[in-house]
């Protein structure tokens, strides 16, 4: 799936860009990989994660006319999660479309043939299709349901950092709707959250390793082209 934008403005580029952003990435994902292996669970903190988001650039805003390269840019992040656990969910739930849909919706977005309005209130839709499914259906997999919904959410409003707030030592919070996309994608791939005994640590820790490599693949990508 292409995050096309407009062609953003030197300055955004250029911050975009910056080879001093690449190389605080280089230190905070070699801090990262510490990070994972001396966590009981091979977890990867909230902190470190919206450290990296930062360094993609400012966050978007609400409502606005055109997405912004860094935006866009956490976007397609946010969406190769889910494909990369796409497989976890078609195993079990074939023939539920709520991943289709919320990819589907968030694409919309993107393109500008959904509203921002009309973005949110699907986005409260999933969101509650997806709670009805975890109610009826008590499997993990539904975690790749809830990262979808969360993707599109992302396109709606970005990930959640403050550049003047950034805490690299940040852990995670209890509440599922606050979980983001990446957060939900490692809990499928574990086969559970990091407080569960019965979860798979080490696959956890390969979540979070390809996550790093495709933050690093994404970031380089950065042409001031969207694409």
């Amino acid at each position: 799936m292409g995050v096309h934008t407009k062609r953003s403005s030197a300055a955004e580029t250029d911050q975009a860009t910056n080879p001093m952003n690449k190389g605080n990435f280089a230190v905070l994902a070699e801090s990262a990989r510490l990070d994972i292996e001396s966590d009981p669970a091979y977890n990867l903190c909230l902190g470190l994660r919206q450290s990296i988001w930062a360094i993609f650039g400012p966050r978007g805003r609400g409502a606005q006319v055109h997405i912004t390269l860094p935006h866009a840019s956490r976007i397609k992040l946010a969406v190769a999660c889910v494909v990369h656990v796409r497989p976890i969910w078609d195993a079990k739930f074939a023939g539920e479309t709520l991943v289709n849909d919320a990819l589907g919706a968030l694409e919309d977005i993107v393109t500008g043939s959904l509203s921002y309005a009309r973005g949110t209130t699907t986005f409260d839709d999933l969101w509650a299709r997806a709670l009805r499914l975890s109610e009826e259906q008590q499997a993990v997999q539904v975690a790749v349901g809830f990262a979808s919904v969360r993707a599109l959410g992302t396109a709606l409003f970005d990930e959640t950092f403050a550049v003047a707030d950034l805490d690299p030592s940040r852990p995670d919070g209890s509440d599922p709707e606050e979980f983001d996309t990446a957060y939900w994608c490692a809990t499928a791939q574990a086969e559970g959250l990091p407080d569960d005994p019965m979860s798979n640590k080490e696959k956890r820790q390969a979540f979070w390793f390809w996550w790093l490599n495709e933050s690093k693949r994404i970031l380089e990508g950065m042409d001031g082209t969207g694409n």
